[in-house]
């Protein structure tokens, strides 16, 4: 925290500085801040014998940047997550800080259309269901390495390679005996891929994707290596009043001794009429087959905006313990409602959940949900949410989270929460 608090201070002495001196290394210094506060009524256990849990989130995020004649840039955020109440005494130190965008970035390379970007960066692409940086999360999702950028008229290209996990830490002494002998396996799992993207057709938007999870680590009974590819294409378009959308991934590869053989599948619409925008669509994430053998057929959405999607309670974030690695298939319509001149909006949508593939049993229903969002904007930047969300479990919910006793969970699910956001 002391650090933190050095750094802040020091952008606060050149901004100052900056005010006064005609400097190009002390202008133009950009500042940014983020707050959301989360007030949450969560009974999601399908139980009125039990009391739903309360408890408030909060995010706070501060950034600075600075470009010099748009050739370098440099960006720098952090930020705090916390549950409200959660250090124990005056004394303890939750230690929350941590560090979600620090890059240094370098454009025009070689007079070429290409720009290079150096450090912790996010990916987020399209609608963000693929890659995104799941923004609903305490620390948002993040990716240290290099990335690079072609633009060019008819195409935009993100090659990119960073690690996402790796255990080695710099040794005290630069001497033979501080390391491992014989070496010893260690985690360092990495992504590496491109996302391109077709400008040329007017009003469509044509996204094509490739990337490798790569994880060498040693197999054993709670982990495995590791080796799984995800590429498709996806379409986002505008006909007339109707702006329909097609995304589509296939994931292969391997993990462990099992072949990786499962999709992802959405296809749905938005109609505008007036202030309303009508939608009807379906998803689906593949699952594993009861009777597969050494095949993995379940897609794994580990890094996309997952709160985006598949209702507003969660229940299906994938990999999901609630699908048991049946997948889910999400068919759902809703309506919005944005008034001419008015600072209000309003969401209402209807899910059905089904599983992918077939339980033994013959069940096939998860439930139904239904999600009533009121958004209020009192000024720029800021907004106020009020959503409500209801949950009928089917068979297969009853069944997953069926009490010790073996009595059914079979009372309506439910979650409320107010969302207070300030973006500046």
């Amino acid at each position: 925290m002391k650090y933190f608090s050095a750094i802040i201070l020091t952008i606060c002495f050149i901004s100052n500085m900056a005010k006064s001196e005609d400097n190009i290394l002390l202008d133009d210094w950009k500042f940014s801040g983020y707050a959301q506060i989360v007030p949450y009524l969560d009974g999601r256990d399908f139980s009125n014998k039990t009391y739903p849990l309360t408890h408030t989130e909060m995010k706070l995020r501060f950034g600075v940047s600075k470009q010099v004649e748009d050739i370098f840039e440099f960006n720098f955020q952090v930020q705090d997550s916390r549950i409200w109440g959660q250090e124990s005494g005056l004394t303890s130190n939750s230690k929350n800080i941590d560090l979600i965008i620090g890059y240094l970035q370098f454009n025009e390379l070689l007079n070429l259309p290409l720009s290079v970007q150096f450090g912790r960066f996010q990916l987020n692409y399209a609608n963000s269901r693929i890659l995104g940086n799941s923004p609903w999360n305490y620390y948002e999702r993040a990716y240290d390495g290099i990335r690079c950028f072609i633009v060019t008229d008819p195409i935009d290209i993100d090659v990119f390679y960073a690690n996402t996990g790796n255990e080695i830490v710099q040794s005290v002494k630069a001497l033979p005996d501080s390391y491992d002998y014989p070496s010893t396996e260690y985690i360092d799992r990495s992504i590496m891929g491109f996302w391109a993207s077709i400008k040329k057709i007017k009003e469509q938007n044509i996204h094509a994707f490739l990337f490798r999870e790569l994880d060498p680590k040693k197999t054993d009974s709670s982990n495995f290596n590791l080796n799984r590819f995800t590429g498709g294409v996806n379409w986002f378009g505008k006909i007339g009043n109707f702006s329909p959308n097609v995304e589509f991934a296939y994931q292969f590869g391997g993990a462990a001794d099992i072949d990786i053989s499962a999709y992802l599948l959405s296809v749905s619409t938005d109609y505008k009429i007036g202030n309303w925008k009508l939608t009807s669509g379906t998803d689906w994430l593949s699952g594993t087959a009861q009777d597969a053998d050494k095949e993995f057929g379940t897609y794994q959405l580990d890094l996309g905006a997952k709160h985006k999607f598949f209702g507003l309670m969660d229940y299906f974030q994938s990999p999901s313990p609630g699908t048991g690695e049946r997948g889910v298939n999400d068919y759902y319509l809703g309506a919005s409602l944005s008034p001419k001149d008015s600072k209000w909006n309003y969401y209402l949508f209807g899910h059905l959940f089904t599983a992918n593939q077939e339980y033994p049993d013959g069940n096939n229903i998860f439930g139904e949900e239904i999600d009533l969002r009121i958004r209020y904007y009192p000024v720029k930047g800021v907004f106020i949410e009020f959503t409500n969300a209801v949950f009928l479990p089917g068979d297969i919910m009853k069944s997953f989270y069926s009490t010790v006793n073996g009595d059914d969970r079979s009372d309506p699910g439910f979650m409320s929460y107010l969302r207070i956001v300030a973006n500046i």
